[in-house]
């Protein structure tokens, strides 16, 4: 997100939005499997 707010791509508000969201996010049972899909992810970029 600090990218994107230097970068000027989003709003300092919808950056505030995505941060709650993630919080939020992180606090459900869907976030083990969030973690699992990232990590499978991280890992396929790192084999290129």
């Amino acid at each position: 997100m600090v990218v994107l707010l230097r970068q000027r791509t989003v709003t300092t508000g919808s950056a505030l939005v995505c941060g709650a969201f993630g919080f939020c996010l992180a606090s459900t049972g869907i976030a083990p499997a969030i973690t699992h899909l990232l990590h499978a992810l991280a890992g396929l970029v790192s084999l290129h």
